[in-house]
């Protein structure tokens, strides 16, 4: 379950950073 658990967070985080900047840049403009 932990494991699990981290490599859900993982994900959230990698696509918080992946898709953040392009949504905020997006927003921005």
């Amino acid at each position: 379950m932990g494991a699990s658990h981290a490599i859900e967070l993982g994900i959230v985080f990698f696509s918080l950073i992946f898709i953040g900047p392009g949504k905020y840049s997006v927003d921005k403009k």
